[in-house]
């Protein structure tokens, strides 16, 4: 799945079975957007996603 830059499409996309998701995200200041997505693959894992 592409283009998934932020929470919002990465909880919606974690319910359709993809095995990877891409994104320009970390290539931009990759020390702090790679500590946010961490948190967000975390939070994906402690919540059922929205969908």
């Amino acid at each position: 799945m592409g283009r998934v830059n932020s929470w919002r499409p990465l909880d919606r996309v974690a319910s359709w079975n993809v095995d990877l998701v891409d994104g320009t995200y970390l290539a931009f200041a990759h020390q702090v957007n790679g500590r946010r997505l961490e948190g967000w693959l975390r939070r994906l894992h402690s919540q059922p996603p929205l969908s």
